[in-house]
């Protein structure tokens, strides 16, 4: 069987797998052009169209194949500011709302599995997740609600008014931190790719575990390993 690793470099490798093991498919970077050889002018064009179009409609995704272009990689000192911005600009405000609500669900006996700070024009929505051993019941949600507002209230983290949501992961829980996967693994989850593998962004299959920074997953007779980094959005798929 063959082995196809994802990784973030420019080359496509393969390596033989045991026999009767399932076949591994791997996201890599798969560049047009040889290193050293020039590549034509209205690729720059084609790809700076691409991003501007990506960051008109929020999406802020530019495809490695197109950045690893040579005369992509000569002007994109330029675009990278504005390429980088948002997304920075939301890591960090989620890293500092963490940093504040974690203590609190923590201080009630809980965890805090993960948060979404949204924002549509001038609505904010902050939503959280909480995870105990013995289950999240409802008067959980509201200690850690009352208390997360007071604190929200003295640092004021979030110009404005926001919508405030507490709530337990669900039976369909997301999947936030490489940890998590590890503490998931042997589910069914379903996932969406920040970019196209195979002609295909979204994947679902039984969760092997993790090998470094990326998540194994297996589809059918073939397992793909998937950079943590690449996964927009994960799911459990719920049994019943």
């Amino acid at each position: 069987m063959q082995l196809i690793k994802a990784s973030n470099t420019d080359e496509c490798s393969r390596s033989v797998q045991a026999p009767n093991s399932p076949e591994r498919s791997s996201l890599r970077t798969k560049a047009h052009y040889k290193r050293g050889e020039k590549a034509p002018l209205w690729g720059f064009f084609v790809s700076a169209r691409r991003f501007v179009q990506n960051v008109h409609s929020e999406r802020f995704v530019l495809e490695w194949s197109l950045a690893s272009r040579p005369t992509f990689q000569k002007y994109l000192w330029a675009l990278r500011p504005f390429f980088v911005c948002k997304r920075r600009i939301m890591s960090s405000k989620q890293a500092e709302l963490e940093a504040l609500i974690a203590p609190v669900a923590e201080s009630f006996g809980c965890e805090l599995w993960g948060l979404e700070y949204q924002t549509q024009g001038q609505q904010v929505l902050l939503r959280i997740y909480l995870d105990k051993e013995d289950g999240i019941q409802l008067e959980d949600c509201e200690r850690v609600s009352r208390q997360v507002s007071a604190v929200m209230d003295v640092e004021d983290p979030i110009s404005g008014e926001y919508t405030l949501e507490v709530s337990s992961p669900g039976t369909d829980r997301p999947i936030y931190k490489l940890e998590q996967y590890q503490r998931l693994a042997g589910q069914q989850i379903r996932l969406r790719l920040r970019i196209a593998f195979e002609g295909r962004r979204k994947f679902a299959g039984l969760l092997k575990g993790v090998e470094g920074d990326e998540i194994v997953l297996q589809v059918d007779n073939e397992e793909y390993l998937l950079p943590f980094e690449l996964i927009e959005k994960a799911n459990v798929v719920p049994t019943y």
